[in-house]
C-alpha cells in the first residue's frame, strides 16, 4: 500500500494511528521519502489534506480507522467535493471474515462504504491484498482527471498484513499536453488588449500559460 502511494506520487499524509491501521504506520516508519503528520482528530486530517493541495498542488492522503474515525472525515470531504479538491482517504474496516456478521466486532459502521459514496468521486473496498496496486492507481487516475475531488479506499485491516504476489503498482500516466481548444483560447486571450476572464474552480494549473 505504501509503495502504491509513492509510485503514484503521494509522499505526504495526515492521520491518527489506531489498532486497525497500525500496520500502515509500521511500514511508514521505514518509508523514508514519506512525510506524515499526526493530528488530534480525523476531521483535522481531512482539512489538512485539503489545504495541503490548495497550497502545494500535491495530493495528500488521510489515514483513518474503522467506524467513527472514518466518519469524522466526512465534513472535510464534503468541502473537498464542492471545491473539486483531490484528497485521498484510506480508511480501515473490521476483518474481511466479519463483514457478513451482525455487527459489534469493534465499533464498525454498517455499510461504511455506502456512507462515503455520495461525498466522493471514487469509493471502493479492497477485497483482496492483490487489488491494492490496481485500486490505488485507479483512484489516483480519477483524482487527477477532469473532475477531481475526494476518494475513499476501504481496507479490511487483516489485508494489511496479508502476503501476495503481484505486479508492482503502476506508475501514474504522463500528464497530457494542453488540449488544442485550450491552446487556441489561450492564444486569443494573449492577443486581446483588455481581456476579462471569469474562471471557475479546477483551473489552477491551466492559468500558468496565460500568465506568460
Amino acid at each position: 500500500m505504501v509503495e502504491s502511494l509513492l509510485r503514484n506520487g503521494i509522499d505526504c499524509g495526515f492521520g491518527i494511528p489506531s489498532i486497525h491501521n497500525i500496520a500502515i504506520y509500521e511500514w511508514l516508519r521505514h518509508a523514508t521519502p514519506f512525510h506524515h503528520w499526526v493530528v488530534r482528530h480525523e476531521q483535522a486530517a481531512g482539512y489538512a489534506a485539503d489545504g495541503f493541495y490548495r497550497q502545494s498542488g500535491r495530493i495528500a492522503v488521510v489515514f483513518a480507522s474503522t467506524g467513527p474515525g472514518n466518519l469524522f472525515t466526512l465534513v472535510p470531504l464534503l468541502e473537498s467535493l464542492q471545491a473539486d479538491t483531490p484528497v485521498l482517504v484510506v480508511g480501515t474496516n473490521i476483518a474481511s471474515a466479519l463483514h457478513a456478521g451482525k455487527g459489534g466486532a469493534l465499533h464498525e459502521t454498517p455499510d461504511q462504504l455506502e456512507v462515503f459514496r455520495p461525498l466522493t468521486r471514487y469509493a471502493r473496498r479492497i477485497s483482496s491484498a492483490s487489488e491494492i496496486p490496481i485500486v490505488f492507481a485507479e483512484a489516483l487516475s480519477v483524482l487527477r482527471g477532469p473532475a477531481p475531488g475526494p476518494a475513499f479506499i476501504e481496507i479490511p485491516h487483516d489485508l494489511l498484513a496479508a502476503t501476495f504476489t503481484a505486479q508492482p503498482a503502476p506508475a501514474p500516466p504522463p500528464r497530457e499536453s494542453t488540449p488544442p481548444d485550450l491552446a487556441s483560447a489561450i492564444h486569443q486571450v494573449q492577443k486581446a488588449q483588455r481581456p476579462v476572464l471569469l474562471i471557475g474552480g479546477g483551473v489552477r494549473g491551466d492559468l500558468e500559460p496565460i500568465r506568460h
